[in-house]
């Protein structure tokens, strides 16, 4: 098993720029990634005055549900960490 590069810290940080940015056309020009759903649950979260967020991971038996939750988990975290950092 390896890790590819589409799930590390620079794909985390590339997915939560442009998911911060303000511009709807960054968002859309990156490939659909979990990250990409991580980052649109975390930034409603902000932006909709704390509304609760959830995020569906569904699939058949050995489809990754698990290693997504993980990925989507990792983003999360790493988004949170960069946004306390700026505070």
């Amino acid at each position: 098993f390896c890790w590819l590069h589409l799930y590390g810290e620079d794909a985390m940080l590339k997915y939560m720029q442009a998911g911060r940015s303000r511009n709807k056309s960054n968002r859309s020009s990156l490939p659909p990634h979990c990250f990409a759903e991580a980052q649109e649950a975390f930034d409603a979260l902000h932006t909709e005055n704390g509304k609760d967020q959830a995020i569906v991971i569904c699939g058949e038996s050995g489809s990754g549900k698990t290693e997504t939750t993980k990925l989507i988990l990792s983003h999360l975290a790493f988004v949170s960490e960069k946004c306390s950092q700026q505070l």
